[in-house]
């Protein structure tokens, strides 16, 4: 036996039917703030709300009338266009997105933490001093020499240990 949704559930569904983000529709169906920071979390365990949700969604699918079987066999008809045109790159491109579509190959998202605060001050340090802050050792990158345009015999070193003396091209 399905319980039934509480009007501030029906106006969350109602909600999230308009294309409202979970907290938008939370906080439009009366929800407090604090909870509709979770309402995706706590109200998509009751199976009342999750029914209704994947009621509307049924429902959306059927109206737009694309499914799984439509978007493959439109990648198909991509790929014997690409052949037909002799486009290896956009045969390329079809059996990719037929491969997505069968579940194959799945895009992977890496998060990786970057210390902009660090590289900032190395940036800045470079930029003030015209040469690489950090020492020889730590260095990970080309060393870079300045050179003066118009004289490219002369080259002077750029890597903060010169003596002042002028190196020669050869």
């Amino acid at each position: 036996m399905t319980e039934a949704l509480t009007e501030r559930q029906r106006r969350y569904v109602h909600g999230i039917a308009r294309g409202l983000d979970s907290q938008a529709a939370a906080r439009e169906a009366g929800y407090s703030d604090t909870f509709a920071r979770v309402a995706s979390h706590r109200l998509g365990k009751k199976p009342a709300v999750a029914e209704a949700i994947a009621a509307i969604r049924r429902e959306g699918m059927k109206a737009a009338v694309y499914d799984l079987e439509t978007a493959m066999a439109e990648a198909n008809a991509v790929c014997d266009f690409a052949i037909l045109h002799k486009s290896p790159m956009a045969y390329c491109k079809g059996t990719e997105l037929r491969a997505k579509l069968s579940g194959l190959l799945i895009d992977r998202v890496e998060i990786a933490t970057v210390d902009l605060t660090g590289a900032l001050a190395r940036a800045e340090a470079r930029v003030l001093n015209g040469v690489n802050a950090e020492p020889l050792s730590a260095r990970r990158s080309i060393d870079w020499l300045a050179k003066i345009p118009g004289n490219e015999a002369k080259q002077i070193e750029a890597d903060g240990e010169s003596d002042g003396q002028v190196k020669r091209d050869r």
